[in-house]
């Protein structure tokens, strides 16, 4: 599957979605329903994503509306998502979205990129730091 879900931590504090190859929207629906199912059962109330993805990025058709869905969608319990390996057209897209969609619902979405799973890690905790 192009699409794993798995803890990056040993205390489940921090989501990591493994993205390889082609995928589409509905394995990328049934991976968001994993993550829902991992975050609403964690006794945390604050989870933090790495999106790494793997060999580059291939996005599917109807990109925009459905990252725009997507965002929607926040769970309550999400922190920092942080996305590991974007070039910088997508990072451009997602930047992009990001304005157009805190401008439509008045909700920041926070999303920081980094370029390895180690530098994503460091963000993390910052994070967890400042907001403490």
């Amino acid at each position: 599957m192009p699409i794993a879900i798995l803890w990056d931590d040993t205390h489940q504090t921090t989501l990591r979605y493994d993205i390889s190859g082609q995928w589409n929207w509905p394995e990328m629906d049934q991976a968001m329903e994993t993550i829902y199912t991992h975050m609403d059962a964690s006794e945390h109330a604050r989870i933090d994503a790495i999106i790494h993805f793997r060999g580059g990025v291939n996005v599917p058709p109807d990109a925009i509306m459905r990252i725009r869905q997507l965002q929607a969608r926040s769970h309550p319990k999400a922190g920092l998502t942080v996305m590991v390996g974007l070039n910088p057209f997508v990072k451009a897209l997602v930047g992009t979205l990001r304005s157009a969609y805190s401008a439509t619902t008045g909700r920041t979405v926070d999303f920081e990129y980094a370029d390895t799973l180690v530098r994503a890690r460091q963000l993390i905790a910052s994070d967890r730091q400042r907001r403490m």
